[in-house]
């Protein structure tokens, strides 16, 4: 859901005929990506220069600049406050960012990441799983004591495929759908018939328990919201309305003393998305009034404090945290 990020080295070239349709199915999803779900996320915009030391040695230890801002934040906003920690990373990609932040805070409660795009988090999945068996795989190196309170402060890691700002509505339809389909047609079903009918009801009921888990989840409230790279494509998807309630859900979903850190892109950029939103999405880009310089000013609006500027990265035009 994301824009490219700014950490990895370009992927290495292959002759091969293999990697080559992969790098061309690649190439034409990110033709296709109008949520900014873009995969390769972390190979398409080269690094940008880090001049602080301490910061470039984090970033390079992280994978990514925008870690060491982040955790510098958390660290300045929370002060002597106790962990643990809720962090929510919405439009998450492939979880690169949500993995990092999750192994730099131990003490953390839980840690989400959300993307509209299934096949990313299936990749983010599929990462936690690795991690899963390479610590079940692992000789015990520990006595009984110290392995115990390291597991209590280990962060719950989770992502889930979905499109958060409407994660409710899309509960309700997808709720809808399983009860329409889950009601036999009149007269007689041919068996293929049933079989896809059976099948779109199972489908239907993962995504339930998807959105009911997520929505769970949120009731608790979040310490910390990431929302990176990612506000230019709820405007250009879903126009001002769109992109207001996207920073209503942030605000409402924030706990007491909460911090969003939000990476807007500037109105430049827009332009660059346009060869792949689409006709539609090109006239709703003429249509557009908001500009990102005013989300501040809607942010204050919802009740929240700040900005802080945290710093910028390099890519499609410069980025600027907020919290």
């Amino acid at each position: 859901m994301s824009e490219p990020s700014t950490s990895a080295s370009p992927a290495a070239s292959s002759s091969s005929s293999a990697p080559q349709r992969g790098n061309d199915a690649q190439r034409a999803h990110n033709a296709r990506a109008q949520h900014g779900n873009f995969h390769a996320y972390y190979h398409i915009r080269a690094a940008p220069a880090v001049p602080d030391a301490a910061v470039a040695a984090a970033s390079a230890a992280a994978g990514d600049p925008r870690v060491p801002l982040i955790l510098e934040e958390l660290q300045r906003q929370r002060g002597e406050r106790q962990w643990p920690l809720r962090l929510l990373d919405v439009g998450c990609n492939a979880g690169k960012m949500t993995f990092a932040l999750a192994t730099a805070l131990p003490q953390a409660e839980h840690v989400l990441g959300v993307d509209i795009d299934a096949a990313l988090i299936t990749l983010a999945q599929a990462q936690v799983r690795r991690l899963q068996r390479g610590s079940a795989a692992r000789p015990p190196q520990e006595p009984p004591e110290a392995k115990r309170a390291k597991h209590e402060t280990t962060p719950t890691l989770q992502f889930e495929p979905c499109d958060w700002p409407r994660a409710r509505l899309d509960l309700a339809d997808a709720e809808r759908h399983v009860q329409l389909l889950s009601k036999p047609p009149d007269g007689v079903e041919e068996d293929a018939a049933r079989r896809a009918r059976e099948t779109q009801v199972r489908g239907k009921a993962r995504e339930v328990k998807t959105l009911q888990r997520v929505l769970q989840q949120d009731e608790s409230g979040w310490d910390c919201l990431l929302a990176l790279s990612l506000t230019k494509w709820v405007h250009l998807q879903h126009h001002d309305i769109g992109l207001l309630h996207f920073l209503a859900r942030l605000a409402s979903s924030l706990r007491p003393l909460g911090v969003l850190v939000l990476e807007a892109q500037p109105w430049a950029s827009y332009e660059q998305a346009r060869r792949v939103i689409g006709a539609e999405g090109r006239r709703r880009h003429a249509s557009l009034r908001l500009r990102p310089d005013d989300f501040e000013w809607w942010l204050a609006a919802l009740g929240l404090e700040g900005p802080q500027r945290l710093g910028s990265t390099a890519g499609y035009g410069e980025s600027t945290f907020s919290a």
